[in-house]
């Protein structure tokens, strides 16, 4: 007997961030402290992986920065870096510094509902 097994294939860091962020703006007055939990931690890793996306997307752009004054050494540096930052690299860094920033907030609106929820139980923590 042949069995298939179904492929499910991962998901991207992206999809993931966006499903746990629209969880967070619809539902986070109906989420517990277990569901806080496991969607701040997930988050936390993944700020991790974003932080190491943004730092090649800046080396990238900034690459790009000297080799377009290395390129056109008559143009002024405002010039340049006005050349440089109408780059793809510019926007892909700016992109991946928005989603870092994006993250960290969901953080704090995660880690604010959890005080919330402690503080009408009656306990408290540091968080």
């Amino acid at each position: 007997m042949l069995v298939i097994t179904p492929q499910i294939k991962p998901k991207e860091p992206t999809q993931i961030i966006s499903e746990i962020q629209e969880k967070v703006l619809y539902h986070i007055k109906d989420m517990f402290q277990d569901e806080l939990t496991r969607y701040t931690s997930i988050l936390s890793v993944l700020v991790g992986n974003i932080g190491a996306e943004v730092a090649e997307k800046e080396s990238a752009y900034r690459k790009l920065f000297c080799k377009t004054a290395k390129d056109s050494p008559n143009l002024s540096a405002a010039k340049v870096e006005i050349l440089s930052k109408a780059s793809d690299e510019y926007l892909e860094w700016n992109k991946a510094k928005a989603v870092e920033i994006s993250v960290l907030e969901t953080i704090k609106a995660l880690k604010n509902r959890a005080i919330s929820l402690n503080s009408e139980r009656g306990i408290t923590n540091n968080y």
